[in-house]
């Protein structure tokens, strides 16, 4: 039987892993690689370089420096999403310069790696704007140090310090203008002092609350309701493709699941069944800030894996 794998992870929570049976198998189309996925994929390349491995959606090249660069792509319309410098073909660990971008083409986020870990300065920017909406350093995989979110029209918005990838110390909070507007105090990660905030959010969406939203009996119910809901397409299982849809929405003042935007998918399909399972979902318990409902965003990332 082939386990068909979704991971569900919420910018706020972090949730597991669920597994589901599946009695379908891909046909003789999905084979990993061959010419044919080199051939749909040729004209993507750089210059002097050779495709040395190819499937639904990605390529492994060798440049004329001697480099292999896997790149990932959006199925549907060949649009590249993802590329990393790797150590060879077989363990495709990312050793070098890294660049992701939207389904549309819009860059995301940029940095490098070290042996499969972040390292150094790292750039993230909004799939709307193409403005920084983030930027900091990371040491052997870890955030470190002092990292910036700016506001989608450009400026600081939160400035904060991490050790061993966690906040450390005071956050603070600035409006558009660049006015001190609030201050939290963090330790190991966890909030101890937080101060209340001057500053409405725009359009008066959170992306981090004192009390975050929750799915009706919480995490585990969460996970339960995706996973009996959510269905495997059959065109991506015939054609084997796999991999991420990530989802950004609301939870509402009312807990109500509202403006679902898809930041990034494998293929049509999986998204379009991504945004259905969302439709279904009940309200939340909403976030509250200062004692007060507020609405919060999320991203919601789920992982397609036929294994």
């Amino acid at each position: 039987m082939k386990n068909l794998i979704f991971k569900f992870m919420l910018s706020m929570p972090v949730l597991g892993f669920i597994f589901l049976q599946s009695g379908c198998f891909p046909s003789q189309k999905t084979s990993g690689g061959g010419k044919f996925w080199e051939t749909y994929y040729q004209n993507q390349i750089e210059p002097g370089s050779k495709i040395v491995d190819a499937g639904p959606t990605f390529t492994v090249e060798q440049n004329a420096a001697g480099q292999f660069l896997w790149r990932e792509y959006f199925y549907d319309t060949r649009q590249k999403i993802n590329e990393s410098v790797v150590d060879n073909p077989e363990n495709l660990r990312k050793i070098g310069k890294h660049k992701s971008w939207t389904d549309g083409g819009a860059l995301t986020t940029e940095g490098q790696f070290r042996n499969g870990k972040h390292e150094g300065v790292w750039k993230f920017y909004s799939s709307e704007t193409g403005k920084p909406s983030r930027m900091g350093v990371y040491k052997n995989g870890d955030a470190t140090g002092e990292w910036t979110e700016y506001h989608p029209e450009g400026g600081k918005k939160y400035v904060c310090n991490y050790v061993l990838g966690k906040k450390e110390g005071k956050e603070i909070e600035y409006d558009i203008s660049g006015k001190v507007v609030g201050e939290k105090i963090w330790k190991d990660g966890k909030l101890e002092s937080p101060t209340k905030s001057e500053n409405p959010q725009e359009n008066g969406i959170y992306d981090y609350t004192e009390v975050p939203p929750s799915f009706p009996g919480g995490e585990a119910a969460l996970m339960k309701f995706i996973s009996s809901n959510i269905k495997y397409p059959n065109m991506a299982k015939e054609y084997n493709l796999q991999g991420r849809v990530i989802v950004s929405f609301v939870v509402g003042k009312d807990g109500a699941v509202q403006d679902l935007k898809i930041i990034r998918g494998v293929c049509f399909a999986m998204q379009n069944e991504v945004i259905r399972i969302m439709k279904l979902m009940p309200n939340w318990q909403p976030g509250t800030q200062n004692g007060n409902p507020v609405k919060v965003r999320y991203t919601l990332p789920v992982m397609f894996r036929l294994e």
